[in-house]
């Protein structure tokens, strides 16, 4: 099984299963490294996959070096830290894979930043050496059908953020431990509208100063699973950053169950390579949102009459940052379409907040026939009747 994973490169599609990097696909050659074999054994097939994961960003980052550096360079030069190599990885895949209960085998191939490895080996490590990645504030929601968790013994995706320890962590994170004053400041119904100041409560008292929103959902849409039975469906990761303002729609990850992995270990897995993709840090990830061609998002649209819904689709196909407009659903008073569109989800909302039309984030109680989450898309001289 081939699996790519890209923790650099955002792409806003909600789907991971036929994605084509473009930046890979255009990346220079010389910055590919592949065939990067690792096999590691530890106390666990967790603790081996992460410590394989590691040892092999540290070899490709040093074949890479001694492909870019002369003889006389490379005698000089000291192979960086893990916590310095992570952000100069573009992208990754999985070519081969194997593992046991305390063993982990696998074949890599590892694809970094052009730019920021010659400026990094330009200055021999020093000007990337000093940054440090900042302590995150994780907050896991299990969802299925229109419902989701937070707190509580019915969320296992935050029990396995809980059961997550590292010794080489690529992203150092902050789990919340779910407390009456967890609770109070971020409710179950709030993975998307949450009261700014409470979420900043819940910073301050985490010590962090970025909290991400990760909401996951087994694509069999059942609620409960046996621990140890063999995982049978693909998660869905859907992630946001939670901004002062609003939550952010950064990208979508889809987690694959790999051979006999139990449901209890494929969880395991899905909170590693979450990490994976979170370790370039959030502002990189926002930053590099804005850069992509076209990304997409799943809207409802409610509307009194037919006429008021043909004149905002006729509106909203003039806006030219929309790409194209899908419908997905039509109903008498209402309709799920697809956007798809140039620029990042804020960029849209500031355009179509040009045009009178408000774009939100709709997530509780919603009961439409899509499995992700939805923005509602409703005209401002509609909100004022």
């Amino acid at each position: 099984m081939k699996r790519t994973a890209f923790y650099s490169v955002l792409l806003l599609f909600f789907g991971m299963a036929a994605v084509i990097n473009t930046a890979s696909a255009q990346s220079n050659p010389v910055f590919t490294i592949e065939n990067v074999e690792v096999d590691v054994t530890a106390e666990s097939a967790v603790k081996a996959r992460e410590e394989a994961f590691a040892k092999a960003q540290i070899d490709a980052f040093t074949t890479l070096a001694r492909r870019l550096l002369s003889e006389r360079e490379i005698s000089t030069f000291s192979v960086p830290e893990l916590s310095y190599i992570s952000p100069l990885v573009q992208d990754f895949e999985i070519t081969q894979e194997q593992l046991s209960n305390v063993r982990y085998k696998a074949k890599y191939v590892f694809r970094f930043k052009e730019e920021d490895v010659r400026r990094f080996l330009g200055g021999h490590g020093v000007v990337h050496a000093q940054v440090k990645q900042k302590t995150m504030l994780i907050l896991p929601f299990y969802q299925w059908d229109t419902r989701a968790v937070l707190w509580g013994q019915n969320n296992p995706w935050l029990a396995s953020w809980n059961n997550s320890f590292e010794t080489n962590q690529l992203l150092p994170v902050a789990i919340p431990i779910g407390d009456l004053a967890d609770m109070m400041d971020i409710e179950d119904d709030q993975a998307l509208t949450y009261d700014p100041r409470r979420l900043n409560r819940i910073k301050r008292r985490y010590h962090t100063e970025e909290a991400v929103i990760l909401i996951a959902a087994l694509d069999n849409g059942k609620p409960h699973f046996n621990p140890t039975a063999i995982a049978d469906t693909t998660m869905t990761i859907y992630v946001y950053k939670a901004g002062e303002d609003a939550p952010e729609y950064l990208h979508t990850l889809k987690v694959v169950p790999s051979g006999e992995e139990t449901f209890s270990k494929f969880f395991e897995r899905a909170v590693i390579e979450t990490k994976s993709f979170l370790s370039s840090g959030l502002n990189t990830l926002s930053t590099r949102q804005t850069v992509e061609e076209t990304n997409s998002i799943h809207s409802v649209v409610p509307f009194s009459s037919m006429r008021e819904w043909v004149e905002l689709q006729k509106l909203l196909r003039q806006i030219k940052e929309i790409r194209q407009i899908d419908i997905l659903s039509l109903k008498p008073q209402k309709a799920e379409i697809r956007i798809t569109f140039s620029g990042n989800a804020r960029e849209l909302q500031r355009t179509l907040s040009g045009y009178n039309i408000d774009l939100s984030p709709h997530y509780t109680g919603y009961a439409g026939t899509m499995a992700t989450p939805a923005y509602f898309i409703l005209q401002k001289r509609r909100l004022m009747r």
